[in-house]
């Protein structure tokens, strides 16, 4: 028998080669995965939304076991009891290949296949239902035991009736599938009498096209519906489209034209290079490609034809010959005012290019549209004139050594405008990068960067307004506002709790390199900001960056840094402990005495501690009998943080701690005082 059986085969093996071979069908030349995931099981690559191993797929639809007893491994849908082995997926496409068995006659080992519940129906388009034998009866079954979806039937009387490479019903049976089919299992119901011809062949076949091919959609939503879920939306890439399945079964996902990769990954969309395909453009042509396009430019007196793609030459129309003479003068004066101011705005267009370029503009808009729900802004030159009157002296709410700072209102909101008077030029490069790293600190502490304006040979800063002014203007201000102990130490705490998060959290590491009471803004509720990065930078790696990034103001500087040209965290600790003595005594970095005398106030608060005369320094308006012992912790801290040594001073956020510490115990002892005093009214009424 088994001779006879290879001769059906061997008759009906044209039928079979029609099928589509077991190759991936094409798709994209990049396929990604998410990081640290297997990008294939056994030589089958398996592309994001599919995923090999825990956290590697979108969801439970797209899990793929890799079984690895197997030689070689062999992936496979779903789980290890999945009998779906997967030959190839397409995201182009959205299909999936597997080699599906076929059944001789009932066998009743044959298992089926149910897809119900799942992302997945057998394809309509690329399966084909077979049947090969003599009067058999073929039906793929449904849920039931005998509900029939789809068959055929074939009848032969002899060897002869047989035809290699067709499947007309003589020996083999062909039938399409509906388009909806999520379950699949085969039978050979016995309706139809025996052959004559049992002899040729006493076996019947069934199977569903080799490789069998599946459907899948990356959610059930039609894409309107599914955008507006953006916890669940699959096409996350940037250049990605969505669109609906064909069967309307629910969306898959596409990167844009001119764009390949993995709509479904982050980033996954990439620019195709179309010069790298020599047929895109002329052979007499240069291309030059751009994000999601190219450009070919054929030689002068020739315009591309994409249609022909060739250089064709160009059509040049003349003026009509009976133009009079005077009309033509006219024109040619109304034509060189706007050639001339034509020309004069050309220039300030490439003029503000060039600057745009130079301060890292291409660099700092990419990396701005590859970070989601990024809020940094880069502002036009036009935008900021507008903003600011064209600098109107009326605008300007501040100066400073490093420049001017005007208010503004950009996109409806009121901001503040910062003009600086000078750059270092061989930093500039690296600007646009700084500025962007600066913007992703979220501290309610540190004042919010919320873009910038590189069309100017200085770049323009834009910041959050903050109403109240500077530290400075508090505490030595003409009208030297009240500010009570609590405050104080409130405002310290903020201070520190900030320049701890610019060193210890920010990646990389930020040295604040000009840290002083003027650059302490307090807010309405008189919550302290850190601002005044233009000293900033990430923290230098060597003394040649050193000359550069110091600036600082003399009388906050840390001295040891100026012997070592090393600028560290315990630099702006030095600093910090100026401005700490300068909260508690009032008094600047460098002031006069009664006597006229220049003193420096770091040297005099340290003199003080030692010399037991803290009292006579301090600012009356927080001295009183139950401050003094907090008084003296906070002076004592000061004089730690003045440390002529970076390894005898405090680190940032001890000194967060230690501040906390003073307050918990002032604010306790506020509340057994006012406690104390209810009582003795009580007790008097």
């Amino acid at each position: 028998m088994a001779p006879r059986v290879s001769l059906l085969l061997i008759l009906l093996l044209p039928v079979l080669l029609q099928f589509p071979c077991l190759q991936p069908s094409s798709a994209s030349s990049v396929v990604t995965v998410r990081e640290d995931c297997p990008e294939s099981c056994g030589g089958v690559p398996i592309p994001y939304p599919f995923g090999v191993g825990e956290g590697c797929s979108r969801d439970s639809n797209f899990d793929v076991y890799c079984d690895r007893t197997s030689t070689p491994p062999k992936p496979l849908l779903f789980s290890n009891q999945s009998n779906v082995e997967i030959l190839s997926v397409s995201l182009l496409e959205g299909k999936l290949r597997f080699p599906i068995g076929y059944q001789i006659g009932n066998d009743k080992s044959n298992e089926w296949i149910d897809l119900k519940g799942s992302n997945y129906v057998f394809s309509e388009m690329d399966n084909v239902f077979t049947g090969i034998g003599c009067h058999t009866f073929a039906v793929i079954n449904a849920t039931g035991e005998y509900t029939c979806i789809s068959g055929c039937a074939t009848l032969c009387s002899s060897p002869s009736n047989t035809v290699d490479g067709n499947c007309t019903g003589m020996g083999c049976c062909e039938a399409s599938i509906p388009g909806d089919l999520d379950f699949y299992r085969l039978r050979f119901p016995t309706f139809i009498q025996p052959s004559p011809v049992v002899h040729f062949s006493e076996c019947s076949y069934a199977f569903l096209q080799l490789p069998t091919v599946l459907d899948w959609v990356a959610g059930k939503d039609k894409c309107e519906k599914a955008k507006l879920k953006t916890s669940s939306y699959a096409c996350i890439s940037g250049y990605s489209e969505c669109y609906d399945s064909a069967d309307g079964r629910g969306y898959r996902c596409n990167c844009s034209n001119g764009y390949q990769g993995n709509p479904y990954l982050r980033n996954g969309c990439q620019d195709i290079n179309e010069c790298d395909i020599p047929s895109k453009c002329p052979a007499n042509s240069n291309c030059f490609n751009t994000l999601g396009n190219y450009i070919c430019e054929c030689p002068k007196g020739t315009i591309h034809d994409r249609l022909e793609n060739a250089c064709q030459k160009k059509e040049f129309t003349i003026l009509p010959l009976g133009l009079g003479l005077s009309t033509g003068l006219f024109l040619l004066i109304i034509l060189g005012s706007w050639i001339y101011w034509g020309l004069y705005k050309i220039k300030i267009m490439l003029s503000r290019k060039n600057f745009f370029e130079e301060n890292g503009g291409l660099m700092l808009k990419s990396q701005i549209s590859s970070l989601p729900g990024s809020t940094f802004t880069i502002f036009s030159v036009g935008q900021i004139e507008k903003a600011t009157k064209k600098f109107n002296n009326e605008m300007i709410i501040g100066r400073g050594r490093q420049g001017i700072v005007y208010r503004g209102v950009l996109d409806n909101r009121l901001v503040a405008i910062k003009k600086s008077r000078s750059i270092d030029e061989s930093q500039r490069s690296e600007f646009a990068k700084e500025m962007l790293i600066l913007s992703q600190i979220n501290h309610r502490n540190i004042l919010k960067i919320l873009g910038c304006c590189l069309e100017v040979d200085i770049p323009i800063l834009v910041y959050e307004f903050i109403s109240h002014g500077t530290l400075f203007h508090y505490l030595h201000g003409e009208n030297k506002f009240r500010l009570s102990f609590l405050e104080r130490l409130r405002i310290t705490i903020e201070s520190t709790d900030a320049l701890n998060c610019l060193h210890a959290q920010a990646s990389p590491s930020i040295v604040h390199g000009d840290l002083k009471s003027a650059d302490i803004l307090l807010d309405g509720n008189l919550a302290a900001k850190i601002s005044d990065f233009g000293a900033s930078k990430m923290a230098p790696m060597d003394k040649d960056q050193f000359a550069a990034l110091v600036q600082g103001t003399y009388g906050y500087l840390d001295p040891e840094s100026l012997q070592t040209y090393q600028l560290t965290s315990k630099s702006y600790v030095y600093s910090f402990g100026v401005i700490l003595a300068d909260l508690i005594t009032r008094r600047t970095a460098l002031y006069c005495d009664s006597l006229q005398k220049q003193k420096n106030l770091a040297l005099d608060i340290v003199s003080s501690v030692r010399n037991n005369r803290l009292l006579t320094i301090l600012d009356a308006q927080i001295v009183n009998e139950h401050h003094i012992p907090y008084l003296h912790d906070v002076a004592m801290l000061t004089c730690r943080c003045l440390s002529m040594t970076g390894d005898d001073s405090p680190t940032m956020k001890e000194v967060v701690m230690e501040l906390e510490g003073i307050r918990s115990l002032v604010l306790s002892q506020g509340f057994w005082i006012k406690l104390t005093r209810q009582c003795l009214c009580s007790e008097e009424n």
